[in-house]
């Protein structure tokens, strides 16, 4: 969040921005509202997974205590300040996978929390034009009344997405076999400056040279090829056993935890394949999130036997050997 005042604070404060890196180099200044925050989306998404991690959503939505739901709100909100329509269907995602892994379904607040979206939905559908315009933009995806130069803004992302993805497809049977790596050839600078390259525009090029064609699957098999896309659902797969595992043996005093770090591995599993990812990067979180499960739960969790059950009533407290 420090970074993104650096438009304020440059000048005034430089030596701050000696250690914490700049989100952007703007000389426009900070305009509340119109800039993306992005320093301060990647710090409410933080503060979200630490609230999903430590109380779940049985724990945030208990009776009591309206701290808790006021903050997960105020954090969720701040995770919206860069307008990313990505960041608000991950959390979605995370929230609805993670209330079906604590059982939650079967509860009275099944019923409440579907009431309580209604009735959210029909109170922000008229009100959907007086909210910050990068929370308007995180809301682009849905059915609300936004103003039209930011949906238009959303929709051409959307739509520089289409033309690069249409542009690279025809590259995909050239390197199937035998991938391009990470690597840039002339042959790669040619093609993204002739005329031939004309459906993308300038910046567009630049970043299928760089092989960040914001798809999970192009960034896998045009680079490491077809064996590259075995390798890496094999991955996927031993990851998601691993995490399964723990989340349904491993230590009860963990279980909101491993149940956040599957929900969110579901969720960005289905966005890196179906919506917009990149190996690159996801990479990164995918092997994070499996690691933080393995270290936390000392590696596998397995079945109890009936042997450890009994030393388990023996010495409480203990742990599970």
């Amino acid at each position: 969040m420090i970074g993104d005042l650096f438009p304020i604070l440059g000048n005034s404060l430089p030596f701050v921005f000696w250690l914490i890196p700049p989100s952007t180099f703007s000389q426009d200044g900070l305009k509340v509202g119109f800039s993306r925050l992005t320093g301060t989306t990647g710090a409410g998404a933080a503060l979200f997974f630490f609230m999903m991690a430590r109380y779940g959503v049985r724990g945030i939505f208990q009776a009591g205590k309206p701290l808790r739901l006021m903050l997960f709100l105020i954090f969720t909100i701040l995770g919206m300040c860069g307008g990313y329509r990505s960041t608000l269907i991950h959390f979605a995602g995370i929230f609805i996978v993670q209330f079906f892994l604590e059982g939650m379904h079967r509860t009275k607040l099944f019923p409440t929390l579907i009431l309580i979206v209604a009735v959210t939905g029909a109170l922000s559908f008229p009100l959907a034009k007086e909210l910050p315009p990068t929370i308007q933009r995180s809301l682009a995806f849905l059915p609300l009344p936004i103003d039209p130069i930011i949906r238009a803004d959303a929709e051409g992302s959307s739509e520089w997405r289409l033309r690069m993805w249409k542009a690279v497809l025809p590259e995909v049977p050239q390197y199937l076999f035998l991938g391009k790596g990470l690597g840039m050839s002339l042959e790669d600078l040619e093609f993204a400056t002739q005329s031939q390259f004309h459906v993308i525009s300038e910046d567009q090029g630049g970043a299928a040279m760089a092989g960040d064609y914001h798809s999970g699957p192009l960034s896998l098999v045009i680079t490491f090829g077809i064996w590259g896309v075995f390798a890496f659902i094999w991955f996927q797969v031993a990851a998601f056993r691993i995490l399964h595992r723990n989340y349904r043996y491993g230590d009860p005093a963990l279980k909101l935890v491993n149940s956040m770090l599957l929900a969110s591995f579901i969720v960005k599993t289905l966005m890196f394949w179906l919506i917009a990812g990149g190996f690159y990067s996801d990479m990164l979180t995918f092997a994070g999130w499996l690691g933080l499960s393995v270290a936390l739960n000392g590696g596998v969790a397995r079945p109890e036997t009936s042997v450890a059950k009994v030393r388990r009533l023996d010495r409480p407290g203990g742990l599970v050997l």
